[in-house]
């Protein structure tokens, strides 16, 4: 089985989705047969597929401790930091950015995807913790 591959082409202000890379290699043909400089006009960029079935509430976690730091912080329950509360409010927005994202399968450029990855690590390593601080080591997995 032949894994799909997606392509973002931008092209003259409008946004294609390019399935295969037959079909971009098509879509290069006919720019070139148009008279288009497909490397200077033509803006493509490689999609890669992130599971949103499975890391969407990663994303809900991070966002939530985020919310509950900073509000913490407001409080004036744990001691003001303004780079880390700068720090929380950005992580919170991404998060939520990043939680609306298309289910089950998002396909993103390669940026984005390592962003994804990180939280999506950061919402395991905060449940792996809570496992440890409370004695429940036989909780923890990692898939």
């Amino acid at each position: 089985m032949m894994r799909e591959s997606r392509f973002r082409v931008e092209y003259n202000g409008k946004v294609y989705v390019v399935r295969s890379e037959e079909a971009l290699k098509k879509f290069q043909s006919d720019c070139e047969f148009r008279g288009i400089d497909f490397k200077k006009e033509v803006k493509v960029t490689k999609l890669y597929p992130f599971s949103m079935e499975r890391n969407q509430h990663n994303f809900m976690l991070v966002a939530n401790v985020c919310a509950n730091r900073i509000h913490d912080m407001e409080m004036g329950e744990i001691e003001w930091d303004e780079k880390e509360y700068d720090r929380l409010d950005g992580l919170k927005k991404e998060a939520d950015e990043y939680f609306c994202l298309d289910i089950p399968i998002a396909w993103v450029d390669g940026k984005t995807y390592g962003r994804c990855r990180e939280l999506a690590n950061l919402a395991i390593e905060h449940r792996v913790n809570a496992c440890v601080e409370n004695g429940r080591i036989d909780l923890i997995q990692y898939c």
